[in-house]
Formats: structure tokens, sequence, C-alpha cells
């Protein structure tokens, strides 16, 4: 889940197995106490050719940089449940 600072409107992250869980997700805060980020999401796509099941997209990261102080780190990462395309995970960032 991320939360515009500017709009204050939410958007799920990735979550088309619809298994998020507001309850217990957590605040991001850097090691400066700040707790404004920028997001990104990196998917890590699979070689049609290893003969891995889970489609195309085998992993997903979710990083972020503070816009206090610059700091960049992984938040969440994990390997996608389901069969879902790369323009689908695209879509759902």
């Amino acid at each position: 889940m991320r939360i515009c600072t500017s709009c204050h409107a939410e958007h799920n992250v990735c979550n088309l197995d619809k298994k998020f869980d507001s309850k217990t997700a957590g605040e991001i805060v850097c090691t400066c106490m700040f707790s404004e980020c920028e997001v990104a999401v990196g998917l890590a796509l699979m070689d049609a050719d290893e003969g891995m099941s889970g489609g195309p997209v085998g992993h997903l990261y979710v990083a972020g940089r503070c816009t206090e102080c610059g700091l960049c780190g992984v938040y969440s990462e994990w390997p996608p449940e389901g069969e879902y395309s790369f323009p689908e995970m695209a879509e759902s960032v």
C-alpha cells in the first residue's frame, strides 16, 4: 500500500492476488526518522526456457528513497503467487 503525499489517495502495489492486509502492514520509517519516501517497484522476469511455473514474473521488489536524507532501501520482496504476465504486474504498480 502506498499513500500519495500530495492527494492522500491510497494505491495497492502489485496486489493482484488480493492478499494485502492493512492490519498487518507497517509504515516505512527511515533511519533518519522521516517517513516519506519515493517508491519504486522492480520485477525480476523469468527465462521461459527455465521451465519454472508462476508466469514470466519471478520476483517482486518494493524499494524506497527517503525524501529527507536520500537513503535507499528494499522494504519488501516476494515471489508472486499465480500466473501473472508482465503487463498485468506492471499495470498493478
